[in-house]
Parts: C-alpha cells; structure tokens; sequence
C-alpha cells in the first residue's frame, strides 16, 4: 500500500474522518439557537512557541464541537500583544471546514501582555452588527492569556458584562487567578479555569465546550418536560450498550448518592438514546447487586432520565468484585437487551475500596471484548481503580476528593465515552478497505487485528512510515487493541 495512503488512512480511523482534514466527531454541541462567539488569544512575548501551538490545537477542539454558519455558530479571532488584531470576523468563515482552515494559517504576534485594552477592542470592534454580530444571537467571549495583564482590566471587562457578553477566562503559566476572576461572568466554576501550563488545557477542555454549548443554548431552549436534551451531544450513527454500576454501600452518604443521580443524568443525557443508537443499563450494589434497568428497558432518553430520577439506594458492604461478575453474566447477554454489533462499556462509580477482589472480574470483562471506566471518590483506592479500568488509564480511571468534584470530570469522561462508543463503528469500516497483496500481511477480516498487525509490520520495516504517526493515528485505539 501506499504510504501517504496509510498515513491518510490511519488518521481517519483514529476519528479525523473527511472533511478534507477536518471531519466533526465524537462530542458535539446540539443548539439550533444562534451564538456569536470571539476567541480572544494572548501571543504576548511570554508565549513560547510551543504554547502557541498548543493554544491553535486547542482552539481548533473548541471550534469543532459546533456548528458552524449563519444561522446558527459564528467564531470571531482577535490576538493580542500590545495593540490587538482581528484575524477574522465572526461573519467571515461560515463552514466549520473554512475557520479550521484558517486556524491552521494563524501566526502569533508579539508584545505586552494588555489584555484590558484587548477586552475594550472586542467590545467595540467585535461585537459589532457590520461584522456579523446579530441581534437575536447570544454573545460569548472567550479570552485565553498566560500573564498578569499590564492595564486596567476591571472596567473593560464590566463593560462586556453589561452589554450582555458572556465572558469565559482561560489562564496559563503566570495568569494571575484574582484578576481572571474579576474577568469571567459568574458563577467563576463556570467561567473560570487556570492550568499550570498549556500541556494541561487538554483537561479542561471537556468542561469548557460543554459549558460553551449550555451558554449558546440559553437562547431559545424549548422544554420536552423537564428532560430535554441540550448543551453537548455525541454524535454516532454506531450502537453502544452501555452499563452503569453504581456502588451505594453504607459509606456512601445520601447527598452522596443523590449527586451522583445527577452526575449520571448529565452523562446518560449527552447520547441519543434508543435501540439502534446508544442503551444504557443502570445496576447497584452494596452487597448484592441490583439491576435497576436493563439495556433494552428504556428506549427513549426521557424514560431513562425519569427511572433515574426514581432510583432509591442499597445499603451494605461495597462488594465490587462481585457486581463486575454480575454485570458481565446478568446485564451484557442479548436477552436483556445486548446486541451483536455493539460497543460494550462498563461505568464503575465507586467511593470506596473493594470488600473483595476486584481485579479479577474486571480482567474477565475486558476478555469479555468490555470497555471499562472505573470512578472513584471519597475512600476509593486509585491502585484498584487503576487494576479495574482498561488501558490507558489516562482515559479510563478518574478520582476525585468528594462527590461534588465530579462536576470536574464529567467534561473529559463523555467525551472519552463518546469516543469509545464511535470506535466500534470506525473499526468495523476498515473491514471494507481493499489491501494490496504487497501489505496481505497487515490484513485481518478484524478491524482490530489489522490495526494491531500494521504495528507488527511497521516494526518489521515492511514498508517506510513514521513511528510517531502510529502512536498519534492510533492512541485512541491502545485500550480497545490491547
């Protein structure tokens, strides 16, 4: 096979499929209100160019979760270091193809770090009706800086608040914490993040484009009930089975529970439920398990979101080896509801060390062909979570001090869901390539194998290809490959 060909055609299996090179996958932002949104970026002479680098590839996952177009997501891009520079309009780009492009083209400025005389341009050069600002639209801006600004900033950024700007204050290396406070729209849970360096704006943003989304939405948001689906969505034409196993042992308080209730609506409401998409199943335990739904019993987002509602908890010890085995003999069988072509993922949430071996069941699920996430707060044991989770844990184990920073992590853990749910269908197409004889050798009727084997063969130097590019084409893939 061609090499170039292969490079093409590994990027597109780890979720970068065509559009030219830009494809929207996994995760995305379901409004079909109108939102004028302008990124606001320090290049000031303290960004490296590493940072900066960093600072495009993160602005481009921001960009792809919308939609883009006139009537509805517009993206302006203003830099700032010294006098600020529009790089665009909001009305300038109106694909999403056509601003990643433009992304890719951007190059950094140099100077001071005035981010109030930045905030004071948007306003009146921006947020402007003959650049595409509409009426009827809602106004977010964003703004991401690495230092202390050199003037005023209190002032121009009431300014954006009063004229009903919504403002989001994204900090790195020497941002100051106070003063991006002062900037970000209340409450600063929302608006607010700092990380200490631009290696680690990948942890944010799960939580920022969803309440990005949640902001473009608060526009025109219509009720189905009191459960409708809005804010970030994933998008998959692929089946997933999805199991939650909830731990509700004694040590878990009832303000526990009931935001952990909460936690899953939030994760549960992010799928398109129903029997030829996304099913969840919902089992507790604290001694024995308990299944509260089966795959197949709701068929519809707000069924599943009403059962939950309704959930009460067990009381008991916190037998988690014994509800992995539960799972894998009681809830992933096709006559509760699993199927054939699905992708299967098990949710652990737990607070608590296990009462039994736990390592063992789980091994047994990920045999099984179960992707599993292990959840831990409060007593939970992070070696055991580690043991419990599939590989990577990177992408599969989270813990967290309390019940109430699980708001934290609901960002980067159904985007990762998401992603494992449309793997399946990525995997399975690549059954459908045809391979010449030269590379047979790579060649499975499995999507996985063929992935697996194409490692094998690039080591044996059976055809010339960047080592570098299989671990990037392909890190989405390392737990479901191993």
């Amino acid at each position: 096979m061609d090499p170039l060909l292969m490079v093409l055609l590994l990027l597109w299996s780890s979720g970068l499929q065509a559009e030219g090179k830009h494809k929207s996958t996994g995760a995305q932002c379901e409004t079909t209100a109108k939102a004028d949104i302008v990124l606001l970026v320090d290049t000031s002479s303290s960004v490296s160019k590493r940072d900066f680098n960093i600072i495009k590839s993160f602005i481009k996952r921001l960009v792809s979760v919308f939609d883009i177009g006139p009537d509805r997501v517009q993206i302006g891009l203003v830099l700032y270091a010294g006098d600020p520079l529009s790089m665009w309009d909001l009305n300038t780009y109106q694909t999403k193809y056509s601003l990643l492009e433009a992304i890719d083209s951007v190059t950094r400025l140099y100077g001071d770090t005035l981010t109030g005389q930045a905030l004071d341009y948007i306003l009146h050069n921006s947020f402007q009706s003959n650049v595409g600002m509409r009426a009827d639209s809602q106004k977010i801006a964003v703004l991401i800086t690495d230092g202390k600004s050199q003037d005023d900033i209190f002032l121009r950024s009431q300014n954006l608040t009063d004229a009903g700007i919504e403002v989001y204050a994204i900090g790195l290396n020497d941002a100051d914490k106070n003063e991006l406070r002062s900037i970000a729209s209340d409450p600063d849970e929302i608006h607010m993040y700092y990380v200490d360096g631009s290696s680690s704006l990948k942890d944010i943003i799960g939580g920022l484009t969803i309440n990005i989304c949640n902001s473009a939405n608060s526009l025109g948001l219509q009720a189905e009930g009191k459960h409708k689906s809005t804010g970030a969505q994933c998008e998959t034409t692929a089946k997933a089975d999805i199991v939650l196993l909830v731990d509700t042992s004694s040590s878990v308080s009832n303000p526990d529970f009931d935001i952990i209730k909460s936690f899953i609506k939030r994760l549960v409401n992010v799928f398109d439920i129903g029997p030829d998409r996304v099913q969840i199943g919902l089992v507790l335990y604290a001694g024995d398990p308990q299944t509260e739904c089966d795959l197949k019993t709701y068929q519809t987002k707000y069924s599943l979101l009403e059962a939950i509602d309704r959930v009460t908890r067990l009381h008991g010890d916190t037998y988690t080896g014994k509800a992995l085995d539960y799972i894998l003999h009681n809830s992933f069988k096709p006559n509760v509801g699993m199927r054939a072509d699905s992708q299967k993922i098990a949710v652990l949430i737990t607070d608590g060390k296990s009462t039994d071996i736990a390592h063992i069941p789980s091994q047994n699920l990920k045999d099984a062909g179960i992707e599993v996430y292990a959840i831990g707060l409060n007593d939970a044991d992070k070696n055991e979570l580690r043991s419990i989770a599939s590989d990577p844990d990177e992408i599969h184990m989270y813990y967290v001090d309390g019940s109430s920073s699980l708001k934290d992590i609901i960002g980067g853990l159904t985007i990762n869901i998401c992603n494992s749910a449309n793997s399946l269908g990525r995997l399975s197409s690549l059954n459908n390539i045809h391979v010449s004889t030269t590379m047979i050798c790579c060649y499975q009727n499995q999507g996985i194998t063929f992935l697996k084997l194409l490692i094998t063969c690039q080591c044996l130097g059976l055809f010339q290809l960047d080592v570098l590019v299989f671990q990037i084409a392909l890190m989405s893939f390392i737990g479901t490959c191993q």
